[in-house]
């Protein structure tokens, strides 16, 4: 238990230096958002006792979010991918998530995405964001706990489609030096429509030019 706590300890002050701006009040709000299942805004975040601050700090946290060099989401999370045991390769899974935005006017590139609704004959679209996550998929045992390790995630603009922006980031991840995913064999799980030529041919030139170099193979596929 001791060498748990003193493992999150040193996890806490690493991901509190990988802020480049605002590092205590983005610790705040990851704290609040950690601690609180209810808060339906920002604002209401920063009414949860771990949110040490006013409320006009979270927004100027938000918007100035930036990693220092080298301390990126995935390169802190790389001493957390534990080698597999019972499979011979990595698993990661990327997929993308719609996020509303109906009333926020001032946000910009905003996009139809996806809704699902119960109402006969509406189509099941709204306004607002789409998100890309790329996620490390842990070997499981009938205890763990449901989750997955978070790699990466990134906006979708309106110029990009979903398979280009995940192709990016997977190839982000082949080359981070920090994560085994670049010398070691992966598959790399989404759904069908990742599986389409383009997301394969954008990955294709990278995997060639890695695998010269004497590093892993990798392998792709769809679910």
């Amino acid at each position: 238990m001791e060498e748990s706590v003193r493992f999150f300890i040193n996890f806490r002050k690493k991901l509190c230096l990988s802020f480049k701006n605002y590092s205590d009040a983005n610790m705040n709000l990851l704290d609040s958002l950690s601690s609180n299942l209810n808060a339906k805004s920002l604002a209401q975040l920063t009414l949860n006792s771990e949110y040490k601050r006013k409320y006009t700090s979270v927004y100027k946290s938000v918007a100035k979010l930036e990693y220092n060099p080298g301390k990126s989401m995935a390169s802190i999370a790389a001493e957390l991918v534990q080698k597999p045991t019972k499979r011979t390769f990595h698993m990661i899974a990327l997929d993308v998530t719609p996020v509303k935005a109906v009333y926020s006017n001032k946000k910009d590139d905003r996009t139809p995405v996806y809704s699902p609704t119960k109402i006969p004959g509406q189509k099941p679209i709204t306004v607002g964001h789409k998100y890309s996550f790329v996620v490390s998929l842990p070997e499981k045992k009938d205890t763990s706990p449901p989750w997955v390790l978070p790699l990466d995630v990134k906006r979708v603009k309106s110029s990009k489609k979903d398979h280009e922006v995940g192709a990016d980031q997977i190839k982000e991840l082949l080359k981070n030096p920090r994560l085994p995913y670049g010398n070691e064999l992966t598959m790399a799980l989404g759904d069908t429509s990742y599986g389409i030529k383009k997301f394969l041919k954008n990955l294709e030139s990278d995997l060639k030019k890695t695998a010269c170099h004497g590093k892993g193979q990798r392998i792709t596929g769809s679910v």
